[in-house]
């Protein structure tokens, strides 16, 4: 019997050894592709190449270097985050992650172009839509956009630029990380055996998730879809009502989690009023053009794994 034959692709990754790095490699690696990755430390590329991948030292903020580091691959991707936990709530604390957004998206596409690689493919999130109540919200719901979400959307308009000057830019619009090892998700897991839930807003409102198990495939079957912005994220978005509930089953309470107080947004202003938002977003466009389906649909049954991470 003839076996499947795999059109291996050379990619170029940076954010290779953050939580989404290490999924999207793993997963990328397993499909057959090879993969080069950005590594800052001999630990971390000790690390890469345990998964399969080939560590890269690139200066990133250097158009000339990066380029020569891009060439020969056929895909570049920017799935770079560096998300502030214990200083959330301090715009300054952004000012890396803005980066890695607004100006190396804006340099990576420019050593792509430069090369002749033929697919972009770009880390963006789903929290920027404005509140829908109960209406789903697909990629062309309006948005209202949080201070530290102004990068995402001009990282977002570099892979246009992408694919405006002839490949194919891909926006992908994550939902929150959540699984065993995931930082954030432990963050919500101790706040939650205070009895709090770790997210403001009515008991309807909406969140969007995707587990850290399906974030590799996503970026895999990113490879073959049409050029555009795509919300990646599980299938049921949980109230934050429901999302209480699903942790306090897991922890064997009988009542569910409260809310967070809105005095924590009230505090900190309206730049932070897109945390108690209703955001119900839809992955519909990326399941059709992908062909993919997340193999954890819901985080209704799935916290258990979560706190004893």
């Amino acid at each position: 019997m003839q076996g499947t034959v795999i059109l291996v692709v050379r990619l170029f990754v940076v954010g290779a050894t953050g939580v989404l790095g290490r999924s999207a490699l793993t997963a990328l690696v397993e499909a057959g592709h090879r993969v080069s990755g950005v590594a800052r430390s001999a630990e971390k590329a000790a690390s890469l190449r345990a998964l399969g991948a080939e560590p890269v030292s690139v200066d990133l903020f250097d158009p000339a270097s990066l380029a020569s580091a891009v060439e020969g691959h056929e895909v570049v991707c920017n799935i770079a985050t560096r998300i502030p936990r214990a200083s959330y709530f301090l715009r300054s604390a952004w000012k890396e992650n803005d980066r890695l957004h607004r100006d190396l998206s804006r340099l990576l596409v420019d050593a792509a172009l430069k090369v002749g690689a033929r697919r972009y493919l770009q880390h963006s999130v789903a929290f920027m839509y404005a509140d829908g109540g109960d209406r789903w919200l697909d990629e062309d719901s309006p948005l209202d956009i949080p201070p530290h979400g102004v990068a995402m959307v001009q990282a977002e308009e570099s892979a246009r630029r992408f694919s405006e000057s002839g490949g194919a830019g891909i926006a992908m619009r994550f939902g929150f990380f959540y699984g065993p090892g995931v930082p954030s998700a432990r963050d919500i897991a101790r706040m939650s055996r205070s009895g709090f839930l770790a997210f403001p807003g009515p008991a309807g409102a909406y969140l969007p998730w995707i587990h850290v198990d399906d974030l590799g495939s996503a970026v895999v079957t990113a490879l073959d879809v049409p050029a555009g912005v795509y919300n990646v994220t599980d299938d049921d978005p949980l109230t934050r009502s429901e999302l209480g509930e699903a942790i306090a089953r897991a922890r064997g309470r009988t009542k569910s989690l409260r809310p967070a107080p809105s005095l924590i947004t009230k505090v900190m202003g309206s730049r932070y009023d897109y945390m108690s938002r209703s955001q119900r977003v839809s992955n519909a466009r990326f399941k059709e053009s992908a062909r993919w389906t997340p193999k954890v649909p819901s985080s209704r049954d799935v916290w258990g794994s979560v706190l004893t991470s």
